[in-house]
């Protein structure tokens, strides 16, 4: 899948930042996208990414959402390998994936919300 739409997936807002962004939004040509880091590997990290809208962002950042509900309900849902030489856009399903790499149920994206 060509990846160009997505742009470089620079960090815009950064939720959760762990010796890189590991959760944190994108925007690229008008449109937003939010990203959640799902694997690692000495080759490339993979994310989960979706795309959002303001809204729908918002509804994340404030708690009204799970991360895991805001991952699962998206259409579609895309998985990016991002490394040094390497950036590969995959389009999945939720269901394609163990329990295990979604975030936990119950989990927001801010702790003091």
């Amino acid at each position: 899948m060509d990846p160009s739409f997505l742009g470089d997936l620079t960090p815009l807002d950064t939720y959760l930042y762990y010796e890189g962004p590991r959760c944190y939004s994108s925007k690229h040509d008008g449109r937003l996208f939010y990203c959640h880091q799902c694997d690692e590997s000495l080759e490339y990290d993979s994310f989960f990414v979706r795309e959002a809208s303001p809204d729908e962002l918002e509804l994340l950042e404030e708690n009204k959402i799970t991360m895991r509900d805001f991952l699962v309900t998206a259409c579609p849902l895309y998985v990016v390998q991002i490394g040094r030489s390497h950036f590969k856009v995959f389009q999945v399903e939720p269901s394609d994936f163990a329990e295990d790499h979604f975030p936990e149920q119950g989990a927001y994206l801010s702790w003091d919300g």
